[in-house]
């Protein structure tokens, strides 16, 4: 679990210039009207759609555990999922890229996926047409700390060693506020709203 965390906190910048990309969209033609809500195809139909964190599953439709291929087969219902690696040298995963949603699989050296990470560029704090939850929580709709206080008072324990990265281990979940702050600032002079969640393998 440690690992997986640090290997992905290194691999940032792996996977920015997707992010990068989808930010550019979001702030241009894929996002009319005042709301700056953008539209994600669903096997060729424009909704709304909620991913569900599940922690002791995944992501549905992608859980871990899956094959590579199985993966890619369980995406299509989001987009058209791209090969991607998290760094040079690492295995093959998965990216789509659709609308606001910019969601990764990683898998590991035996082709297994062994965590998906979900982000959403664009305005922090501001509705989506993919939103993102825990426990019914919305994950990028709702600033870091306030989060992160519920579910310690839920009983999920929280690690903040680095303050960048907080965890909830038990759940083998991560969290970034390493992105841009977009003029949003928490208490603790970090970004008010989380960047990225990544769901990976809790080790026992």
């Amino acid at each position: 679990m440690v690992g997986l965390f640090t290997t992905w906190q290194d691999a940032i910048s792996a996977r920015q210039h997707v992010l990068d990309e989808r930010a550019a969209d979001y702030f241009s033609d894929s996002c009319p009207g005042p709301d700056r809500m953008a539209t994600i195809h669903i096997m060729g139909q424009g909704t709304r759609v909620t991913l569900e964190l599940r922690p002791h599953e995944g992501v549905p439709p992608v859980r871990i555990g899956m094959t590579r291929e199985e993966a890619r087969e369980a995406l299509a219902e989001l987009g058209a999922a791209k090969p991607f690696a998290r760094g040079r040298g690492a295995p093959l995963g998965w990216r789509v890229s659709e609308g606001d949603l910019s969601l990764f699989v990683y898998c590991d050296e035996a082709g297994f996926v062994e965590a998906v990470e979900l982000a959403r560029p664009g305005l922090p704090g501001e509705p989506s047409c993919v939103q993102v939850t825990l426990q019914g929580l919305d994950v990028f709709g709702t600033p870091a700390l306030e989060l992160l206080a519920t579910i310690q008072e839920r009983g999920i324990r929280v690690t903040d060693g680095e303050d960048y990265y907080p965890t909830a281990p038990d759940l083998a979940l991560g969290f970034s506020r390493a992105g841009d702050d977009h003029g949003h600032v928490a208490p603790d002079d970090l970004p008010a709203y989380f960047e990225s969640v990544l769901k990976g393998v809790r080790n026992n």
